[in-house]
């Protein structure tokens, strides 16, 4: 089972300079944590101060120059002082300075939890995904302990090897530093289940469950996980009661996500509830019409059913809404057997000829 972005932690309240950054990283494309625990009492604290306001007025020169005077008087005043320079750096286009700032920002606070939140948010935004393996890594050199940091390597761990002892190690280890967090709990769990340890699984999502928040994104993803754990088992109840309370959760965000609903309408279709599955598909569509793999799955649908004309129109619009290769092949692989069953030869032949040229 792939969780992939679905598991979020709750935001903390954000403090005023926490809100000025989080604006001005938001338009840099990086989403920003509270503000960082404070330090001891720093007579330089003002001065910090200033440099925010400067990079709220996009004098971002004027910020690092002030920020580098704070560090090379105080290099422990707050966390803020590394935070404050990232942004800086990163709005003046230069991330791998902002990741430097970062740096020193965890030599000086390694036990900052809303530190190293950001620190993820930064690398998440300033290194692209092959790359990122590799900072964490660098990480927690400097914060060994890090729960943030450990969580987020395990998760790309996990991503990587379902299985790997790597991950389940990082994971564990984030569980220690930050026991009440719901996502690290979640993604061991995910590790757990790839390697049908079910009954630890399920031990460790009661606990998550119990301290996720009610109608939460986080409550979804332990339910979620709850349903993989049951349908594992063939636990055809449980499996569907966590589904039922996951999409009654998730109906009712704001954003109204519908992974729930799409891993429930693709366990249907496993158990051959095809009626049922029908009926989810399209009520998915309806809240998500340009969600491409829903119009896959009806098209398989309607061609289990001997239905091959509306297989064709639901897969044609899936490969029109397919963003890239891997997500295009298998659509022209089932047009083009669609249409041999047809007897339309021709248009057939069209998506073998693509498939061959790709």
């Amino acid at each position: 089972m792939r969780l992939g972005s679905t598991i979020n932690p709750e935001p903390l309240p954000p403090s005023r300079r926490g809100r000025v950054i989080a604006g001005i990283l938001a338009r840099a494309g990086v989403v920003v944590a509270a503000m960082a625990l404070k330090a001891a009492p720093c007579p330089l604290v003002s001065d910090i101060d200033r440099a925010e306001r400067l990079i709220r007025a996009g004098l971002f020169r004027n910020a690092v120059d002030l920020l580098a005077t704070v560090a090379a008087r105080s290099p422990a005043c707050e966390p803020d002082q590394y935070r404050l320079l990232a942004v800086a750096w990163l709005n003046l286009h230069e991330p791998r300075r902002a990741l430097d700032a970062a740096d020193r920002g965890l030599r000086a606070f390694p036990r900052s939890v809303p530190f190293e939140d950001y620190y993820v948010a930064l690398v998440a935004a300033a290194l692209p995904p092959a790359e990122r393996r590799s900072a964490f890594e660098h990480a927690l050199t400097l914060a060994p302990n890090g729960g943030p940091l450990l969580k987020a390597l395990g998760r790309i761990e996990l991503r990587l090897d379902r299985e790997g002892a790597s991950a389940g190690d990082l994971l564990s280890r984030a569980i220690q530093a930050m026991p009440r967090d719901v996502e690290a709990r979640c993604y061991r769990a995910q590790w757990l289940l790839a390697a049908n340890r079910v009954e630890e699984a399920s031990q460790l999502l009661a606990t998550a469950y119990d301290l996720s928040t009610p109608s939460s994104p986080d409550r979804v993803s332990v339910l979620r996980l709850r349903a993989a754990a049951a349908d594992s088992q063939n636990e055809d109840t449980a499996a569907r009661q966590a589904y039922a309370e996951a999409i009654g959760i998730e109906r009712a965000l704001p954003e109204h996500p519908i992974y729930a609903q799409w891993e429930y309408a693709q366990y249907l279709i496993r158990r051959d509830q095809a009626a049922e599955a029908r009926e989810l598909l399209e009520r998915i569509l309806r809240g998500a019409p340009r969600f491409g793999p829903a119009y896959f799955a009806q098209a398989k649908l309607f061609a289990r059913a001997g239905d091959n004309a509306a297989a064709v129109a639901a897969a044609g619009t899936a490969l029109d809404l397919a963003p890239g290769l891997d997500e295009q092949k298998p659509l022209h692989a089932f047009l083009s057997r669609i249409y041999h069953l047809m007897g339309d030869e021709a248009a057939a032949r069209e998506h073998e000829q693509w498939i061959n040229a790709h």
